[in-house]
């Protein structure tokens, strides 16, 4: 009962993390076109 109970809890830590760096990652690539188009304007 224990080990299940870890195992879901690996599988939803795994899930969190990948769904939060490819938000960073997201960010990341957003900001990078913010940026760009500023020095572009300027």
């Amino acid at each position: 009962m224990i080990q299940h109970h870890q195992y879901y809890l690996t599988i939803i830590y795994i899930l969190l993390s990948s769904i939060l760096g490819l938000f960073l990652a997201y960010l990341g690539i957003k900001i990078g076109e913010y940026l760009s188009q500023r020095e572009v304007t300027r």
